[in-house]
């Protein structure tokens, strides 16, 4: 065996450079990627008579140990399922003008429809934990604080349009009550 290694020994360091040599250049030339998350439930109080009350107060404390009992909460399905829709990533990406963010290479901006596409299937990650029974909202992008700003104004414009439509006697909320709802504000801590 050994014969053999120190038969190909130039061959081997050869391949050995080239592959530390690519390992490198891939090292020193990828863009760094952050990832930002923001975990979202849905609290309701209302209608709570003893034996729910009761079944609530169970409910939290199998949460805790790690237990989803799950729930039957219409309204609360209905904002999980919207933070997981189009309508609202597209509004997200009208908002705050992402078509030349997420394509700067471009030379002219992509349409809307490519760029929402683009924001779901790159950026923005909604998925379920069932154990805990919370919703997971992940933002990835280049810069930490950009993608954590993200990931918080999307839950916050996911507020913003599930109170519009609980103020339109829970019709769901259309595209023109939509787009008249204030820009979530974000200010830096001066931590």
């Amino acid at each position: 065996m050994w014969l053999v290694v120190w038969r190909y020994k130039y061959m081997i360091a050869a391949v050995t450079l080239v592959c530390g040599v690519v390992a490198l250049l891939v090292a020193f030339t990828a863009t760094p990627s952050f990832h930002a998350e923001t975990a979202v439930t849905q609290v309701s109080n209302h209608n709570m008579s003893g034996a729910g009350a009761l079944a609530s107060q169970f409910g939290g404390l199998a949460s805790m140990v790690g237990v989803n009992l799950g729930s039957v909460n219409g309204p609360a399905k209905e904002a999980d399922g919207l933070l997981k829709s189009r309508m609202l990533c597209e509004e997200f990406v009208k908002r705050y003008d992402l078509r030349p963010i997420l394509f700067k290479n471009a030379k002219h901006p992509p349409s809307l429809w490519f760029a929402v596409r683009q924001f779901q299937l790159a950026v923005l990650t909604v998925r379920d934990d069932k154990r805990s029974g919370l919703t997971i909202v992940s933002v990835n992008w280049t810069d930490p604080v950009v993608a954590a700003r993200w990931a918080n104004d999307f839950v916050a414009w996911r507020t913003k349009c599930c109170a519009c439509a609980r103020s339109l006697n829970r019709r769901p909320a259309s595209r023109t009550s939509m787009t008249k709802l204030p820009i979530p504000t974000w200010s830096r801590s001066s931590a």
